[in-house]
């Protein structure tokens, strides 16, 4: 996604006001708080240099650069302007500029610069009131900084796409005023639902889609900015202590997703607690009052006692007047305490149940699955045990397993030149079985026709089998076929490619992991080999140091923290003191010490 300037801007303009808001100062977008700049400027670079464990002692490019943009961003919010230059120059910092409507042209961040080098005489609320800000007073007297938590400062950490080009619909979140009307319509919905709960549920789902979603797009949003800059962080940034660090405690339209999430939750919830259960007396009330209730008698003729609906003499049917009921005989035993109800005798149990004890089963009786045998219990001769399939159901499923192993072995090529031929079957199960030959076959140095053709397969779709089977059957002749192949297989099948061209070429394997350094989708997998080789990974990789791509110097040295011997320190410390990267110049700094300390 391409961002304009102008949003690149707004963003720095906004995380450096977080920023410096908890360090203590006053930084809310007025003209006044340019004066604050000023004495953050006195209070943090007295003489031009930044104070040690001060707000400047790191990162401090992109720290004038961000103080700058606000600075910037007064001027235009007060008098107007454009914001004019290229995000992804080089040198956006020094040639970025602000055209103001009166025709003038300003650089906010070469004044900034200007105030850091030079003091007060460069005054930020002069500058201002020169650019058309009203006149302002100087900041008072210092009431003291703070350093803000670990990682509040670190600019580059923060997702800046999310405050540079939003969405429609997180446009309508960073609305206050849509953010409280939806909040006030939500809870109409909510205690409407009280009595007409489908519009509570429709509420409750809407709630939970349209939170749930915002939350959800901007765990997205700051995720993708740490997989693009720092993957290995991306396993922490998982869990909801940096998404929460970094997202929720940043930025203003997520933590008004998620009050707006809890707070329509709550609301709905409550309302539905207190109310539903006052519709439901009510409900019960108008049902019953006024209506008599059925009498019932219990019915006692000898045996179990049952419920049966009270009926006046005379009439109903004879069990209620007193004969005996046909279906009540001595021959039922009732079943012990605890067991679950069961059936007469010759009416089929259903699953679970236990039949009596002394039940004798009805002729072509089959006892469900899951059924338990009564206590004495002998089943007739070839009667099957209870809840288990008899002899005539597990004889098919042998049957069919035979046949399938039978249909499996025909398949089965007979020589190499056979499993050639059927891997261009169309048959899936014929080429299927023609890979798994080749795949358990030794490799035949004199048949390279074999590893052409699963090479020419590979690069057209490369299964698990057609790249076990090459790997099997690879040898000189198809490393530069594996190595163009190895941009096109999945990423867990990287690493069995290249111990595969180890086990051809290790030398040139080695110096083809150095090329894919900066490959952000084999990276991982590289390192991993070159992590296994220790010293000849070494030699791969002190080159690689000063290479001019970034990523390639941040994974060299990465690699280095465990294969690195003293033969790297001198090419570390130079690249040390001409690297320009904040966070290569750190990692580059903690691997050498990690060295030194082995070294000793």
């Amino acid at each position: 996604m391409a961002v304009s300037i102008d949003d690149l801007m707004a963003s720095y303009a906004l995380q450096i006001g977080a920023f410096l808001h908890k360090a203590g100062y006053k930084i809310d977008f007025s003209p006044e708080s340019l004066a604050e700049l000023d004495r953050f400027f006195d209070e943090q670079a007295p003489g031009g240099q930044a104070r040690p464990k001060g707000l400047l002692a790191r990162e401090l490019g992109i720290r004038l650069m961000a103080i700058g943009a606000y600075a910037g961003e007064v001027v235009r919010m007060k008098v107007g302007g454009t914001w004019v230059g290229d995000p992804d120059d080089p040198e956006m910092e020094i040639k970025v500029h602000l055209d103001l409507p009166d025709g003038i042209t300003v650089f906010p961040t070469q004044r900034v610069m200007k105030r850091y080098r030079q003091g007060p005489e460069n005054s930020l609320r002069a500058w201002g009131h020169r650019c058309g800000l009203p006149p302002t007073r100087p900041a008072a007297a210092p009431r003291g900084w703070v350093v803000p938590d670990e990682g509040e400062g670190e600019l580059e950490a923060l997702p800046l796409e999310i405050f540079a080009k939003p969405s429609l619909v997180e446009r309508l979140w960073l609305d206050r005023p849509a953010v409280q009307i939806g909040l006030v319509l939500w809870v109409l919905m909510a205690f409407i639902g009280g009595w007409y709960p489908p519009l509570a549920v429709i509420s409750l789902l809407i709630g939970l889609v349209g939170g749930c979603g915002m939350v959800l797009m901007s765990w997205w949003s700051a995720f993708r900015y740490v997989w693009k800059n720092e993957p290995g962080f991306c396993l922490f940034f998982l869990f909801p202590f940096y998404f929460i660090r970094y997202a929720i405690l940043t930025l203003p339209h997520t933590r008004r997703a998620v009050w707006l999430l809890a707070g329509g939750l709550g609301t709905v919830i409550g309302s539905l607690v207190v109310l539903m259960p006052i519709q439901m007396l009510g409900a019960y009330l108008a049902g019953n009052v006024g209506k008599p209730k059925p009498a019932i008698a219990v019915v006692d003729n000898g045996q179990a006692p049952r419920i049966a609906p009270a009926v006046a003499p005379g009439n109903g049917p004879p069990a209620a007047r007193g004969a005996p009921d046909p279906t009540e005989s001595d021959m039922f035993v009732p079943p012990p305490p605890g067991a679950p109800p069961f059936t007469p005798p010759g009416v089929l149990p259903p699953p679970g149940s236990m039949p009596p004890p002394g039940f004798v089963p009805p002729p072509g009786f089959m006892p469900p699955p899951g059924t338990m045998p009564p206590p004495g219990y002998i089943p007739p001769p070839g009667a099957p045990p209870f809840g288990l399939p008899g002899p005539d159901i597990r004889r098919p499923r042998q049957g069919d397993q035979a046949a399938h192993d039978a249909r499996v072995a025909a398949l089965r090529p007979k020589s190499i030149d056979e499993a050639i031929r059927n891997v261009d079957s169309t048959d899936g199960a014929v080429r299927r079985q023609a890979l798994e030959y080749l795949k358990e076959t030794p490799r035949d140095a004199g048949r390279p026709d074999v590893a052409e053709k699963l090479l020419a397969m590979a690069k057209v779709d490369p299964e698990r089998v057609t790249m076990e089977a090459l790997l099997k059957w690879s040898g000189p002749e198809q490393f530069a076929g594996l190595g163009e192949l190895l941009l096109r297989v999945p990423e867990y099948q990287a690493t069995k490619v290249l111990k595969a061209m180890m086990a051809i070429d290790r030398e040139k394997t080695l110096d083809l992991c150095g090329e894919l350094l900066g490959n952000r989708s084999l990276r991982t997998w590289v390192k991993m080999v070159m992590g296994d080789e220790k010293e000849a990974s070494e030699r791969v990789l002190i080159p690689r140091l000063s290479d001019p791509d970034r990523d390639v110097r941040y994974a060299a040295a990465d690699v280095l923290r465990g294969v690195g011997t003293s033969k790297s320190l001198p090419a570390l410390e130079a690249q040390i003191a001409r690297e320009g990267d904040a966070t290569v110049k750190r990692t580059m700094e903690s691997v050498a010490k990690s060295i030194s300390r082995r070294k000793r």
